[in-house]
């Protein structure tokens, strides 16, 4: 039996019970639009005629809640539920206009006759998604398909034991994200790096179609294939950063990093933002990263992203977006390149590279804050289902939106296992590798078709 209701919050209009016969509906479904106009066809019955008016004007009432929140974003969402069939999940899609179309001679004269058709005319997202949100188990070091959340640190040298293993990113299963449609997700994290230094930037990139489980994100800087040399240090990555430094006022080639076949073949040709992390900050600097061949000898540049200027103060520095593989991207079995860095600064310059961070383009966010940032204990929300942020906390409680969003949403692909990778700085500009955050990850698997 076909369920059909109303909701806003509290609020429910059932089109299927209490005297309300569904005669007519079919969900529409269009790829390439923005929401769908559907009819629903209604009989409504009454002991009485002033039951079956009160009826049609709780449903006119609902659809004033609806464009009261579509309008002027007061009450709660409201949303048609579906059930197509009794074996089949309850499903929701968010509600933007409707009305009532009874006023025919007809339905006059039904009316008398304590029934009348009734038919609705309803605006809808173009999707329908679950009725529940779900929590996504995540696996790292720390552990596998962990609900309730789970440590990410600030480097992923891998060093340590869980629940303190030293990984930056979240695994999700492909088994574990439904529907048939990319769903947004609600990313909660609270901030346990207990120092006075709050985090400030939060960077999160998605890796879906560059094989997550195998490609490799980080090159630790002490792996320079070429140029600069290493110095231990018990704040670095791995126990390493990798010291560069050169002469003269032009640009020159400073240090070069082999792309083997194993970050080559996984990369699937999708562009990367390719991050340094720097052990200390510089100024008057400028770097350009290239892709060159053949590997081990910098002799035909592939590919350039233009030259920047490091930004005095800063740390974690994108420093170019390139394609990797940047040609034959539908073979695995390619000769290794190098990932080549040119720098150049008026008298000379130095770098202290502790890693350079590959970040899928395609899926790639900025949180920064309004000035302030998330103390220790504190939890940022960053929820791309209801397009709100916030943070919570703070004494004496409440929700404060002090950050602000940059790039697209994350959306999860069905059926494909993927990687949420994060990086974050302090407040005063530190990329400690030591510092921690609890993660949990929630979403409501969509469908277009059901």
């Amino acid at each position: 039996m076909t369920y059909l209701l109303l909701q806003s919050g509290s609020d429910t209009v059932n089109l299927t019970a209490d005297g309300v016969y569904l005669m007519d509906y079919v969900p529409r479904y269009d790829s390439n639009a923005e929401s769908l106009t559907e009819s629903i066809d209604v009989r409504i019955t009454g002991t009485s005629s002033s039951a079956i008016a009160d009826k049609i004007r709780s449903i006119e009432r609902f659809f004033e809640l609806t464009k009261n929140y579509y309008d002027n974003r007061q009450g709660v969402p409201c949303y048609l539920l579906y059930q197509a069939d009794s074996s089949l999940p309850v499903v929701q899609s968010r509600l933007l206009n409707g009305r009532v179309i009874a006023s025919d001679k007809l339905s006059h004269y039904k009316l008398l006759n304590k029934s009348v058709d009734v038919g609705l005319v309803i605006e809808r997202l173009p999707f329908w998604e679950s009725f529940s949100e779900t929590e996504l188990p995540l696996t790292n070091g720390n552990g596998t398909n962990v609900t309730g959340g789970i440590n990410v640190f600030n480097c992923n040298d891998g060093s340590g034991s869980p629940p303190n293993k030293r990984n930056n990113y979240v695994q999700i299963s492909g088994s574990h994200v439904g529907g048939n449609l990319p769903a947004p997700v609600r990313v909660w994290l609270q901030n346990l790096y207990d120092s006075s230094n709050r985090i400030s930037n939060l960077y999160l990139s998605q890796n879906v179609f560059s094989n997550p489980s195998s490609f490799t994100h980080i090159i630790e800087g002490e792996s320079a294939a070429w140029g600069g040399s290493n110095v231990a240090s018990s704040g670095a990555s791995a126990g390493y950063y990798r010291n560069i430094t050169w002469s003269g006022n032009n640009q020159t080639i400073i240090a070069r990093y082999s792309l083997p076949s194993s970050i080559i073949s996984n990369g699937g040709g999708r562009y990367f933002k390719i991050y340094a992390a720097l052990m200390n900050s510089v100024s008057n600097t400028y770097i350009q990263a290239r892709i060159t061949f053949p590997s081990g000898y910098p002799i035909t540049i592939i590919q350039e992203d233009q030259e920047i200027l490091i930004p005095t103060g800063e740390r974690f520095i994108e420093i170019g977006t390139l394609q990797i593989p940047p040609w034959l991207i539908d073979q695995n079995d390619l000769y290794s390149l190098d990932l080549s860095l040119y720098g150049r600064k008026s008298g000379g310059g130095a770098l202290a590279i502790d890693f350079l961070y590959l970040m899928p383009a395609e899926s790639f966010v900025l949180w920064k804050p309004r000035g302030y940032g998330l103390a220790h204990t504190t939890q940022l929300t960053v929820d791309y289902i209801e397009d709100q942020s916030y943070v919570e906390g703070y004494s004496p409680g409440g929700k404060a939106s002090i950050y602000m969003l940059f790039g697209k949403p994350i959306t999860l692909i069905p059926n494909r296992t993927q990687r949420l990778y994060f990086q974050q700085s302090g407040d005063t500009g530190d990329l400690d590798i030591n510092r921690k955050i609890l993660v949990r990850v929630f979403y409501r698997a969509r469908y277009g078709t059901l």
